[in-house]
């Protein structure tokens, strides 16, 4: 495991919820997702996460991302590890 590991608010997406989201990207600003690869996700006490979507929680106060605001602010959000979504090498399992 990385010594930067920074705990960080994540909101969490079904596929379905992740592509509806997107659909508001533009070409200056994308919602930037990233699936969760890691099975050992499923043990945090949030249910199963992995093969779920997450995007960064900030985005919620974020000015600049207020077009997602009126989705993004009805799913859950979680603190996670930054690399949680990431399925540990085999040196670490």
């Amino acid at each position: 495991m990385s010594l930067n590991v920074r705990t960080q608010a994540r909101i969490t997406l079904t596929d379905a919820e992740k592509d509806a989201a997107i659909l508001l990207d533009s070409d200056d600003t994308m919602l930037g997702t990233l699936r969760v690869a890691n099975a050992l996700a499923n043990n945090l006490g949030y249910g199963t996460l992995a093969g779920q979507w997450v995007a960064a929680g900030r985005c919620l106060k974020d000015p600049d991302n207020v077009r997602w605001l009126p989705t993004l602010n009805t799913y859950p959000v979680y603190a996670l590890d930054s690399e949680t979504p990431i399925p540990p090498q085999p040196d670490e399992a």
